[in-house]
């Protein structure tokens, strides 16, 4: 498949859709059409780029061992990243790759802006605050800064960061 086509299927109606996006998910089953696929990710098309990102979020699911070539790409895209709905994806996406120790401070530190940064959108905060918990259960780290993070956060109370907290606390115990 070519980039071109990927990013006329995925630039069709609004930012509020999905149009596209499954039907891309189908096209790709090689490392080779996911990599053209991620190139669309610089698109200058917020459209393109959104729809690009969920699709590589939905293929990744299954296939993580797809974005390992892209990690480079996917902790430069965190640090640069302004529009909202990447941020979304990303904030899942960095769970799937495999980090150092230098590489999991770094995702970790740009997650925990995310989650406590109150000009966040809610979803990024939530997705944020999910990826830190996956983070730190798969590296083995003490929860104790998350748990804090997460007492503060619950000040705002905004219920669907509290939700999301809540099922955090609840698996924490139960991992205990």
């Amino acid at each position: 498949m070519s980039k071109l086509l990927y990013e006329q299927l995925l630039n069709s109606g609004d930012l509020r859709g999905i149009d596209g996006v499954d039907m891309v998910v189908k096209m790709i089953d090689s490392q080779a059409e996911f990599d053209i696929l991620f190139s669309c990710l610089k698109s200058r098309n917020r459209l393109i780029v959104m729809r690009t990102a969920d699709a590589i979020e939905k293929i990744t699911k299954q296939n993580p061992q797809y974005l390992e070539k892209h990690k480079v790409d996917i902790l430069q895209f965190c640090s640069i990243v302004q529009n909202k709905e990447l941020k979304w994806h990303l904030a899942q996406l960095v769970t799937r790759i495999m980090m150092d120790n230098a590489e999991f401070r770094y995702v970790c530190n740009i997650l925990e802006k995310w989650a406590t940064d109150t000009d966040e959108s809610k979803i990024c905060r939530v997705n944020a605050l999910q990826s830190l918990f996956e983070l730190y259960s798969t590296h083995r780290k003490n929860p104790e800064n998350l748990i804090q993070m997460m007492n503060h956060i619950e000040d705002e109370d905004i219920p669907s960061l509290n939700a999301r907290i809540r099922h955090l606390k609840n698996k924490l115990m139960k991992a205990q």
